[in-house]
């Protein structure tokens, strides 16, 4: 079962301080378990939001956690829609987002010069 992270000290065991740096001034929702951890990220204007996970659980319990977290997600905010944002050199990160049922819609540079794959997840 997820939990639903209320404060940026509890990102600190899953993100590097370079990410907690670039998260200040956005706003962000995140959920947990011990073993797993999504972060969504919402554009300056709120209108987009862009999914991120981390994990140390099975592969079938990152994906079971990752619809759940979706699902939290499309609840609490009212959402129709988020972004994925894959860097194309993480192999499991495309293949999860494939089992999610993201859509793919092109590739861009993330904030880290890495080549990502830019998917939707619709409600």
């Amino acid at each position: 079962m997820l939990e639903r992270v209320l404060r940026e000290s509890d990102l600190a065991a899953w993100l590097s301080p370079e990410d907690l740096a670039h998260l200040q001034g956005l706003r962000w929702l995140a959920y947990k378990a011990p073993d797993f951890l999504s972060l969504f990220v919402g554009s300056q204007d709120f209108s987009r939001w862009e999914a991120h996970w981390w994990s140390t659980a099975s592969a079938f319990q990152s994906l079971t956690a990752c619809r759940e977290s979706i699902k939290m997600f499309f609840k609490d905010t009212g959402k129709e829609q988020v972004l994925g944002l894959t860097p194309c050199l993480n192999k499991k990160g495309l293949k999860m987002a494939r089992l999610l049922g993201y859509r793919p819609l092109g590739f861009m540079k993330n904030w880290k010069d890495e080549v990502c794959l830019v998917s939707v997840k619709e409600k």
